[in-house]
């Protein structure tokens, strides 16, 4: 039987941000690890590589996911104390559930997926505590039923992914109306009531 993990305190705990993409990366860096009250001293931010570049940050180490970070991050829970895990939602690889029983807490950082469906995809609503942390963007002001349900922390603005994304801007003059599709939006009446339809 393993030991229980020893007592993570502010000071020494180390927090894991597992981030999908740009979304939840950007709230990771700009929202909970800028060094003011109450945010990590130090965190391991599990990236995926194609999909964003990680920045550096003096406290804060960036491993790629992968099957040798997940054997890396449990074999550090045994030496170190461990904070909050941060998630998207509940679905997860197994070698990070693995490593839930050892952290002290567990959050869940918006990742552009669900936050604003009154019904969501990855969450499982029924276990998913009324109260728990749920970190999101300033800009949202109307949420749904589910997230509203959560302690909801609005911590960055949008405009702060596309700063740290560091895209070159397009330039609009003369544009009227800009489109992002979505597989998961229904956008026909939108375009139906522009008469693109």
């Amino acid at each position: 039987m393993s030991e229980a993990p020893p007592r993570a305190t502010a000071a020494r705990a180390i927090d894991v941000f597992y981030c999908t993409n740009a979304v939840n990366y950007t709230i990771a860096m700009e929202g909970l690890l800028q060094g003011g009250p109450g945010s990590p001293r130090r965190a391991i931010v599990l990236y995926k590589g194609r999909r964003y570049r990680p920045q550096a940050r003096a406290g804060v180490w960036a491993w790629r996911v992968s099957y040798p970070s997940f054997v890396a991050l449990r074999l550090l829970a045994r030496l170190w104390p461990m904070g909050t895990l941060y998630v998207p939602h509940h679905r997860i690889p197994s070698g990070l559930r693995a490593l839930v029983p050892r952290m002290a807490r567990m959050a869940f950082i918006d990742d552009g997926m669900d936050t604003l469906r009154e019904k969501p995809s990855n969450f499982d609503l029924e276990r998913l505590p009324a109260g728990a942390d749920y970190f999101t963007f300033r800009d949202y002001d109307d949420l749904p039923a589910w997230v509203r349900q959560l302690t909801v922390h609005r911590v960055c603005d949008l405009k702060q992914m596309v700063d740290l994304s560091q895209k070159p801007a397009f330039d609009l003059t003369g544009i009227d109306h800009v489109f992002f599709e979505s597989r998961s939006e229904e956008h026909t009446s939108e375009l139906q009531s522009l008469a693109y339809l």
